[in-house]
Order: structure tokens, then C-alpha cells, then sequence
């Protein structure tokens, strides 16, 4: 993980590996799951607004429904911006 990240918007579609905690993983790690979905807020640093501190990303799961996960690229997650083909899927590893 080389912390080099392009800044994110509000209402992209993104992905980002992560363990089921919601830690963050390489792609190829055994217990990497692939999470995804849409950027609802950018939170930035107080005293340096040029400073990214978290994304508020709004996931969907068939079990839990709607919510938020805070995604922070200074704990080495890892965001992707998903293409115009690619719509985020329920955020959880498809069986």
C-alpha cells in the first residue's frame, strides 16, 4: 500500500479490500474482502483542509440492509474508483 490516493467525491462509486472487521487488507490476502459503494461525505482534517481524514461510504448488504462505513486512508484502505459499467455490489464477498 503505497498511501498515493486520488481525492474522491461525493456520489462516487468506489471499492476497497478490507477484512470482515473492516480493517484494511491487500487484494490478496486470504481473509481480503472485496467492499464497495458510494461516497457520502468527505471528512477533512480540521486545521488542514487539504487533508482527507475519512470517507463516509454508503454500503448495501442483503442482510444488513443500507449503512454508512467510514473508510480512512490513514489506516490504509485503499479506494477505487469503480467505472461507469461497474455499479457497487452489496459490499460483502459473493459466496
Amino acid at each position: 500500500m503505497d498511501g498515493q490516493q486520488c481525492e474522491f467525491r461525493r456520489g462516487d462509486p468506489v471499492s476497497w479490500w478490507a477484512d470482515r472487521d473492516g480493517r484494511a487488507l491487500d487484494p490478496g490476502h486470504p481473509d481480503a474482502i472485496e467492499r464497495t459503494g458510494i461516497i457520502d461525505a468527505v471528512c477533512r482534517h480540521p486545521a488542514d483542509d487539504s487533508q482527507i481524514v475519512a470517507y463516509l461510504v454508503t454500503c448495501r448488504s442483503a442482510v444488513a440492509g443500507t449503512y454508512l462505513m467510514t473508510v480512512r486512508p490513514d489506516l490504509g484502505h485503499q479506494l477505487t474508483l469503480l467505472g461507469v459499467d461497474q455499479q457497487p455490489g452489496t459490499g460483502e464477498a459473493e459466496e
